[in-house]
């Protein structure tokens, strides 16, 4: 895929969702709601985090996962007492439940559990306590041995979306393509890995209008709502080591 993406960690680059750690000379005023309503039916339209959880280890957080395909939401005490978790893997729902009780002003730490066809998963999360730096370990998924993640907080004030898709280039290469969209301080980042491939990238980005821009201000892809109401991210962009590769990706919001 085009040479503009980083083999770095992905939990390193999706990182940078979080408007905490964004810093920009200029914020765009530009308008990038798609449309009235809800272009997910399976998703919240509006943040459910809770403010008060803001700066603390409690709250929402939001994340893809590469090694299949899917998505990963943790509500750690964001309206109660205790830390749960979501996992949707190739269609897949698994619930996550922790024993561990998080508590404000200190960082947050647990293993979550749960069944996957029958077969136990665990999965690590970890969180410092002001909500910074969220990040998964040790993930331990039957059929799964390769998933990684990208994961950032929600915050009252910015949804976080999550979008699940696919590439293909003229390389030739296919593979997923899986992004986290932050509207609200208009930043995007993705992780995407080779069809066969446990290499997983990332980058990150900015958004203005509807249109995402890489690291270098060039539009790779753009926000949509389709015909059937759904919203997605589609894009051809070129680029490569020869620079006259020809990369198209495409998702749909899943979260």
């Amino acid at each position: 895929m085009r040479k503009l993406y980083k083999n770095i960690l992905a939990v390193l680059a999706c990182l940078l969702v979080a408007a905490f750690i964004i810093s920009c000379s200029k914020k765009d005023t530009t308008d990038t709601t798609v449309t009235t309503g809800s272009g997910c039916p399976t998703c919240s339209n509006v943040p459910i985090a809770a403010a008060a959880n803001n700066t603390i280890s409690k709250g929402i957080y939001i994340g893809v996962v590469i090694g299949s395909t899917g998505t990963i939401k943790f509500d750690i005490a964001n309206g109660g007492t205790s830390a749960t978790g979501t996992l949707v893997l190739d269609g897949v729902t698994i619930i996550l439940i922790s024993t561990s009780t998080p508590t404000a002003g200190s960082a947050f730490s647990a293993i979550f559990t749960g069944k996957l066809n029958g077969a136990d998963v665990s999965i690590k999360f970890n969180v410092d306590a002001d909500g910074k730096n969220p990040i998964i370990t040790l993930p331990i998924i039957p059929g799964h041995p390769s998933a990684q993640f990208c994961i950032t907080k929600e915050l009252l004030t910015s949804l976080i979306e999550a979008y699940v898709g696919t590439y293909s280039s003229t390389k030739p290469e296919t593979g997923t393509f899986n992004m986290l969209v932050n509207r609200t301080d208009k930043v995007w980042s993705v992780i995407h890995s080779a069809s066969g491939s446990t290499d997983v990238k990332g980058e990150s980005g900015t958004i203005v209008g509807l249109n995402l821009l890489d690291s270098n201000g060039k539009t790779i892809a753009t926000l949509s709502r389709n015909s059937s109401g759904l919203d997605v991210v589609n894009g051809t962009f070129a680029g490569g080591g020869s620079g006259t590769e020809i990369t198209t990706v495409t998702g749909t919001r899943a979260l």
